[in-house]
C-alpha cells in the first residue's frame, strides 16, 4: 500500500483523459522533518516504540478503488494485490541498510521504521507517466508532528516543482477484512505540483498505519481542480483486507 503503497497519482479525469501529472506516494508512500534527511535515519532494530517489525515471508493484501471526479463516492473497484516481505536489511538510495522491501507482481515498496515510531517510504514521482525523481518521505504517524516535505524539481514538458506539508491526524481503529480490528495512527500529506503550463495541481494523501503489524492499513488519495480545461478531480482508496505475519 502507500505505498503501490506509495504511488500518488494526480489522476486521470472521469472521461479517461490523462492529466500532465502523475505523482506516485508510497506508500509511498509516504517527512516529519526532524528526520527529513533520510541519510540521518537510524535503521530499525534500535527503536524504542515496541511496534511490530514483520519478518521475511509476511504477506499483506490490499484492495484498491477509484473515486469519480465528484469525489462523492467510490466509482469502480480496482485490483487486489498481495505484497510479500522479502528483505529487512535492504539498501535504497541514501538509506544504507535497514530498509524493509515488500514485493508484488505489480510493484515494490521500500519502507523504513523510524526510532520514534514514524514510518518512512521511498516515493517515486512522475509527471504524465514520465519519471521525475524519487525521495524518502516520512509520515509522522507516531510523533504527530508537522513539517514541510522535501522539494523535488524535474522536467516533463515543462519544469515541474513538487512541494507540500506533512502533519499527524490523530488515531483510531480499523477493521481488516474478516480479521480483527486494529488500532491505527494517522497522518496526511498536502502536496502541490506546479508548472507554468499546467499551473498548480493540488492533492492530499492520507494514511492509517497499524503499529501492531508494521504496515499501512488505509491510503486515500484526493486530487482537485482543472488542468488545460480537463477536470482532474478524483483519487483512490486502498484498504488492507488481510495479512499474515511470520
Amino acid at each position: 500500500m502507500l505505498l503501490s503503497y506509495y504511488f500518488f497519482t494526480i489522476m486521470k479525469s472521469a472521461t479517461g483523459s490523462k492529466s500532465l501529472f502523475t505523482l506516485p506516494f508510497l506508500l509511498m508512500l509516504i517527512v516529519a522533518c526532524s528526520s527529513c534527511s533520510s541519510s540521518t535515519s537510524t535503521p530499525p532494530g534500535n527503536n524504542n516504540t515496541g511496534a511490530t517489525r514483520p519478518k521475511v515471508g509476511s504477506t499483506f493484501t490490499d484492495s484498491s478503488y477509484t473515486k469519480d471526479n465528484s469525489l462523492s463516492n467510490v466509482a469502480a473497484s480496482g485490483t487486489t494485490v498481495t505484497y510479500t516481505l522479502v528483505d529487512t536489511n535492504a539498501t535504497k538510495s541514501t538509506m544504507m541498510g535497514g530498509v524493509y522491501e515488500f514485493t508484488s507482481p505489480m510493484d515494490t515498496i521500500w519502507q523504513h521504521y523510524e526510532t520514534n515510531g514514524d514510518l518512512s517510504v521511498y516515493a517515486p514521482f512522475a509527471a504524465g507517466g514520465y519519471y521525475v525523481g524519487s525521495e524518502w518521505i516520512t509520515f509522522p504517524v507516531s510523533s504527530q508532528s508537522s513539517s514541510n516535505i522535501p522539494t523535488l524539481k524535474g522536467y516533463v514538458l515543462d519544469s515541474v516543482t513538487v512541494n507540500g506539508t506533512m502533519a499527524g491526524e490523530g488515531s483510531g481503529t480499523q477493521q481488516i477484512g474478516m480479521q480483527s480490528s486494529l488500532s491505527v495512527q494517522k497522518a496526511q500529506m498536502n502536496i502541490s505540483a506546479v508548472s507554468a503550463l499546467a499551473g498548480t495541481v493540488p492533492g492530499t494523501v492520507s494514511v492509517s498505519y497499524a503499529p501492531s503489524i508494521g504496515f499501512v492499513t488505509h491510503e486515500t488519495i484526493t486530487t482537485t481542480g482543472m488542468v488545460l480545461g480537463t477536470n482532474i478531480s478524483g483519487g483512490s482508496d486502498k484498504f488492507l483486507i488481510s495479512y499474515n505475519l511470520k
